[in-house]
């Protein structure tokens, strides 16, 4: 095994966990454009503050499902993105579904991170492999 794959892993799961963070901020920017205050200053400002939270929950949530998700992958030698993207989707699912207070709560930007992390993830540190062959 080559000693740059786990540094490739890192950094894969790294670009997910940003991009993950960068797809709650979009839909939270959204969701603020549609409300009848609109955008204001304070609310973006919230909004900044609320992704570097999410930022940091969605590093200590994901650590670990995600490291058998890579270590699965790895060892049976998967390197389809149509297995990296739900599997990321399962994850946003499951983390948030599980720190959640409030059982109704609606989880589909959560799975949509997700599934945008998984893609990611594939293509920071598979593609890059399927590349370099």
């Amino acid at each position: 095994m080559n000693a740059q794959f786990p540094g490739s892993d890192l950094k894969g799961w790294l670009a997910g966990c940003f991009a993950a963070t960068a797809t709650l901020f979009v839909v939270g920017f959204i969701k603020q454009i549609l409300h009848p205050d609109g955008l204001t200053p304070g609310s973006l400002a919230a909004g900044v503050l609320v992704a570097f939270v999410h930022l940091a929950f969605i590093i200590m949530m994901s650590a670990i499902p995600a490291a058998v998700v890579i270590w699965a992958t790895r060892g049976l030698r998967v390197r389809s993105v149509l297995v990296f993207a739900p599997g990321g989707a399962v994850i946003g699912w499951l983390c948030q579904g599980l720190i959640t207070p409030w059982p109704d709560t609606i989880l589909w930007p959560f799975v949509f991170a997700g599934l945008v992390a998984g893609f990611a993830y594939w293509f920071v540190a598979v593609r890059h492999r399927l590349v370099k062959r």
